[in-house]
């Protein structure tokens, strides 16, 4: 089951949300990339349903914006750091 989804904002950066995932998958963190373009809404849904408690923007900048769907709370990490910072989120109660 997926604990990180990566959500899809834009199909030309496919390649990206791809990479992302390797990354986090690399971190032993069982992530998944929304597959069809469709609104934010529906992929936070999507997540809810499914059990997914980390959604994960890519932001311009390189950076990422985590979103703990349980607590409600969002925070951008730097993409160095992403990997640990999720770690932590997922461990955390």
């Amino acid at each position: 089951v997926a604990r990180v989804l990566v959500m899809n904002l834009e199909p030309a950066l496919a390649l990206k949300y791809a990479q992302l995932a390797a990354e986090l998958r690399a971190g032993e963190l069982n992530t998944e990339v929304y597959g069809p373009d469709h609104k934010l809404d529906k992929q936070f849904k999507y997540a809810e349903r499914a059990g997914i408690p980390l959604a994960l923007i890519l932001l311009g900048n390189g950076d990422v914006k985590v979103k703990d769907l349980a607590a409600q709370k969002e925070l951008t990490v730097p993409r160095a750091e992403l990997v640990e910072r999720v770690r932590a989120l997922l461990r955390s109660p």
